[in-house]
Formats: structure tokens, sequence, C-alpha cells
């Protein structure tokens, strides 16, 4: 019984995994490149106002 109800947990696991995978994996990329854009537009943003010689509250 244990081992026959663990089959069947650990297939509909895989089954909600496989289903869920793409839309996971495409949020996870979609906030991976929001970050990714969102540190680069502050490194910019930093760097130019260096060089005017300016200060900014993120990093100096």
């Amino acid at each position: 019984m244990k081992s026959s109800l663990g089959t069947i947990t650990s297939k509909t696991l895989s089954l909600g995994i496989e289903e869920n995978y793409q839309r996971l994996s495409q949020e996870f990329y979609t906030s991976i490149l929001f970050f990714a854009m969102l540190i680069l537009a502050m490194f910019l943003k930093g760097y130019w106002s260096r060089k005017r010689g300016e200060k900014t509250v993120i990093g100096n």
C-alpha cells in the first residue's frame, strides 16, 4: 500500500512538473531578464553620474 501510494504520488508530481515546467521556466527567464535590465540600468546610471563627477546614492 505504501509503495503504491508513493509511486502514484511521484507520478502525479512528475506530471505536474512536466505541465508547469514550460510556464515556470518562462516566468523565471522573464524575471531574470527584468533583474538584469534593472541592474544594467543602475550600473549605467552610476557610471554616467561618476563620469560627470556627480555622486549617486548607490555606490558613490
